[in-house]
């Protein structure tokens, strides 16, 4: 069972999640379930994923690719084409994976924030968010 959390606070959003995955009864690893996208000064996401690992694994891998050469949610400007974009690639992971993911049961699900108003409050504040490393 994966745990992830926002709450809003009076000085802005704090997002969580645990970060322990098992495959099977026995066999439990640590594996980040949060990931966070961010141009200093500019934007900031957060996503937080649970369910299936390997969908969830190949979205932000995808998601990475595009932001760091300059596409995707490095040229959005609401959080409604943000929310467009990780949808976009979520159908386009189901697109690649679909003979496996309808012999297997997929599901995958994010929680998902941005600040595009305030860049150097959710840069301070992702970055914040993110100085805690995994545990197992």
């Amino acid at each position: 069972m994966t745990y992830c959390l926002g709450i809003v606070t009076d000085d802005g959003l704090v997002m969580a999640s645990d970060s322990r995955t098992n495959a099977g009864f026995d066999q439990v690893n640590v594996c980040r379930k949060m990931h966070r996208f961010v141009q200093p000064g500019e934007r900031a996401f957060v996503i937080l994923c649970s369910g299936s690992l390997s969908i969830s694994q190949s979205v932000i891998t995808l998601l990475r690719g595009d932001f760091d050469s300059g596409k995707g949610l490095a040229q959005v400007t609401s959080l409604y084409e943000a929310a467009r974009v990780v949808g976009d690639m979520v159908r386009r992971v189901g697109d690649i994976d679909r003979a496996p993911l309808e012999r297997d049961d997929f599901r995958a699900i994010y929680a998902f924030a941005a600040d595009l108003a305030y860049p150097v409050a959710a840069e301070t504040s992702v970055t914040r968010a993110m100085q805690t490393e995994p545990r197992t």
